[in-house]
């Protein structure tokens, strides 16, 4: 599973799950972005989330896996096996940086 934050259109989630397919099967790819989710689920034809940073560090990811057992569904034991970070954790500061990158 890979999760893309802050996506914008998608042009790398799409290229690079392009590339991914290629030699892995089966690639899950998630997606979000608070500002430019429309756009990515216009251009993709996919469900784009609008987590934000603050969401992320906040524990969303964490809440969602709580919410899938809570329900009964099989769990993965890790959430994401890469996270794709394309032209957008230069945007934070340092402490949101650190806290963003620790929820990850």
């Amino acid at each position: 599973r890979v999760l893309d934050i802050a996506c914008g259109g998608g042009e790398a989630s799409l290229a690079f799950e392009a590339a991914l397919q290629q030699s892995c099967a089966g690639v899950e790819l998630v997606a979000c972005d608070p500002f430019t989710h429309a756009r990515y689920e216009e251009r993709t034809g996919r469900t784009c989330h609008r987590w934000s940073f603050k969401d992320l560090a906040g524990g969303v990811l964490e809440e969602r896996e709580v919410k899938k057992r809570s329900k009964g569904a099989a769990v993965e034991r890790a959430p994401f096996d890469l996270i794709l970070a394309s032209f957008c954790l230069h945007l934070l500061e340092p402490p949101a940086l650190e806290a963003t990158l620790g929820a990850l």
